[in-house]
């Protein structure tokens, strides 16, 4: 089991260094963030001075040095449109992502999980059909369509709820719906798909020949199979709607991380996306470092497989 773990650990520090190579060359290909912050009409000489104060006038091997140096003591580099370190601008939109996140998690297991069941279990009825129907428009219809018509209809037809803006319950209700649609869908579709296979397993097979109840064969024998690879599913996409919701906190003006990243995109703000990216990509590498572990101590074949 340790050989396991420290096998893990190292797949995990080697994803993140791919990581932040990436992220550190991407962010670099989009422009002169110096320009950018100067402004149009500045001299180069007021140019040279911001890439000066900012290191950006060094060779690229050694900012990637001191950016990855910078990481290891706990220093994400400090925002250029902000100009307060990356991480404290980080833990301030933090809690309110994670509210949205939370709530649109809720929803996609709360809707997901069931109808996903419900077309495995009774893959012909009507209401199955229904579900697929919606899993299909979920996944297939981006969620900034979704979140416009939700606008359309609640805010300018009805004038039921704010069209943007944070503080109120009533201003999560359509970016809950709009964030977590994608998610519910997706989360519907793995469950059905999930459930299906189990139900072909012998160990169900032989319940139903012990005459156990139909509900217990697909609530205690199947469902609890089924749900290991939705949770792991459920659990990188928290981390992404925390993290990733760029677009619905964009429209709703939601003040959360994808805001942040959306801000530091158009401003070129080197620092910012660089430690958010890590941020988000150091989340999804410990969920899944977690869930290894955890698969592992339940089923020791999983580590001896690999």
């Amino acid at each position: 089991m340790l050989r396991y773990i420290l096998r893990r650990v190292v797949y995990s520090v080697i994803t993140l260094l791919l990581l932040s190579v990436t992220i550190f060359l991407i962010v670099r290909a989009t422009g002169d963030p110096a320009r950018t912050y100067a402004g149009p009409e500045a001299s180069e000489e007021e140019v040279a001075l911001i890439r000066a104060e900012y290191g950006l006038d060094r060779p690229l091997l050694a900012q990637y040095g001191s950016f990855v140096g910078d990481i290891v003591t706990g220093d994400l580099g400090r925002s250029f449109q902000y100009r307060q370190p990356v991480l404290d601008v980080y833990l301030d939109r933090l809690p309110r992502s994670l509210l949205l996140a939370s709530l649109a998690f809720t929803l996609s297991l709360a809707i997901g999980i069931p109808a996903g069941v419900l077309s495995a279990v009774r893959s012909g009825s009507w209401a199955a059909r229904a579900f697929r129907a919606v899993a299909l428009t979920g996944v297939s219809i981006p969620n900034f369509v979704i979140a416009t018509a939700l606008i359309f209809v609640f805010s300018v037809k009805l004038g039921w709820l704010p069209t943007s803006g944070s503080g109120s319950a009533k201003q999560l209700v359509m970016p809950t719906i709009a964030l977590g649609w994608y998610f519910a869908a997706a989360t519907m579709r793995l469950t059905q798909s999930s459930m299906l296979e189990v139900m072909r397993g012998d160990y169900v097979k032989l319940a139903r020949l012990k005459g156990v109840p139909e509900r217990l064969v697909i609530l205690k024998h199947a469902l609890k199979n089924a749900l290991i690879p939705v949770l792991t599913l459920a659990a990188v996409n928290f981390v992404v709607m925390v993290n990733v919701a760029v677009v619905i906190e964009q429209i709703f003006a939601w003040p959360g991380i994808g805001d942040l990243v959306a801000v530091g995109i158009s401003m070129r703000d080197f620092p910012l996306v660089q430690g958010v990216v890590l941020m988000a990509g150091a989340m999804v590498v410990t969920v899944n470092f977690v869930l290894d572990v955890v698969y592992a101590w339940l089923d020791p074949r999983i580590r001896l497989n690999r």
